[in-house]
This record gives C-alpha cells, structure tokens and sequence, in this order.
C-alpha cells in the first residue's frame, strides 16, 4: 500500500537499478495483485479530490464551472427531493444545503456530476472523457500540457484563479504606467483575455476597474472572437463604449 501512496515507483527505480522508470512501472505493475491495489487507491484518490471540488463547486473557474455547477444543483435537489432553488446561491439555507449534499454525496453521484477530473497542473483539471476533442487535441490524441483556457473542458479551483486575479491586477498596473510599444501592448492584451476566458466571473470583478477599458481598446476582434459567448457579449459591449 506504502508504494501505491508515497512515490513508490522512484524507490523502487533507485533501489533496482533501472535506467528507464517505464521498466520499473513494468515491474510493478506485472505483479497482479500490486496492480489491483493500485488501481483501488487510485481511484479512492481521485474520488476524494473529485469530491473536494464538487463541494467548492460555486468557487471554481473555468469555462467547465458553470456545468459542475449546474449538475451539482440537479443531483442535489433529487437527493434531498425537496424544491429549494440551489441556483441561486448567496443565502444561509443554500450554503448549508449545498454543504451537506458535499458530505453525503454516494461515488455515483460523484461520478455522475464529475465523472473525469484529469490533473493537468496543481488546481487545474480537464473534465474531458478520452473520447471527447478539446483545444489540446491533435487527431484523436489528447495532450493536457496543452491545454488552453479558452477550452471548454477546462476547470479551476480557487487557487488558481487567486493566481489570475494577481496577474490581471499586475497587467493592468503595468498598461497605466506608461504608453507602450504596440507590440507589447498586443502582448498584454492577450494575457488578459487569457485570463477573462478561463475565469469569466474575474471580468466581473474588474469591470469597473477605470484601467480595463483603456486597456482593451483597440483589440483585434479575432482575439475576442474566442472567448465564450457570454464573455464575448459582455466584452463587445464594453469595447463599445470605449469607442
């Protein structure tokens, strides 16, 4: 069980002698019974962290939140088989309801809400099945160290989102202190929108920040044209009061 949890694989590979970590991974994963229990503690893992972000579900970003949201509510409601409207959070009763279901919820009920997580980097996961194209795709192989923001698949926890926040507060700072070359103006503008597409509700948050318009004015609309369509509204709508 230790070499299921703790790094296992790398102990075994320094005390064997391999010079691959895919024959170590071959060795290990030959013994059948080695290989049962890590299939078991793997999934036990991945449904606890599946589980942890279900149960934060109204703080997560990413163009996928708004669907774990919404499936969350769905299965809450037939769980509690009661009517209380669960999409409309901010009251006490919906918390604690939405609190609770996190707690009881069954691993089908898990599954059917979220029923693939793939870590693609510390508070950063793809929802997608292996069958289903997303940004990252190449033919019919998924490859998660690509993966954009602009992906629907896409989820983030809060964390993460912490780290965008830093990062349109810094872009903005930098864009107001001076005039810039056109090149690096283009330059920043992108790594907003990277940040708006991943994140929509951050747009939200800097909406009325007196340094967003000036700093979007004048984008190339191809930029915007792949944004979500709600950001993409909201965002020509802006654009067009600056000009």
């Amino acid at each position: 069980m230790g070499l299921c949890l703790d790094n296992g694989h790398h102990v075994l590979f320094d005390v064997l002698g391999h010079r691959e970590m895919d024959t170590t991974i071959g060795y290990m994963m030959s013994d059948l019974d080695f290989a049962a229990q890590a299939r078991r503690v793997r999934h036990e893992a991945e449904m606890v962290r599946k589980r942890r972000i279900i149960g934060n579900a109204d703080t997560l970003g990413g163009p996928a939140a708004k669907e774990i949201v919404r499936l969350r509510n769905t299965v809450a409601k037939q769980a509690f088989g009661d009517p209380m409207d669960l999409d409309k959070p901010g009251s006490a009763d919906v918390a604690a309801r939405v609190a609770e279901f996190a707690e009881i919820m069954s691993n089908e009920e898990i599954d059917t809400i979220l029923p693939h997580a793939t870590v693609v980097r510390s508070g950063i996961y793809c929802v997608a099945n292996e069958a289903q194209p997303g940004l990252c795709s190449k033919s019919t192989v998924r490859d998660v160290s690509r993966c954009s923001p602009y992906c629907h698949h896409r989820l983030e926890e809060a964390a993460a989102i912490d780290d965008r926040r830093r990062s349109v507060r810094y872009i903005l700072e930098k864009m107001d202190e001076r005039k810039m070359p056109s090149l690096q103006r283009t330059f920043y503008q992108r790594q907003l929108l990277d940040q708006f597409a991943a994140t929509p509700k951050l747009f939200e948050e800097f909406s009325n920040d007196r340094r967003l318009h000036p700093a979007l004015a004048n984008i190339t609309p191809g930029r915007i044209a792949l944004l979500p369509d709600d950001l993409r509204t909201t965002l020509k709508a802006l654009l067009g009061e600056v000009s």
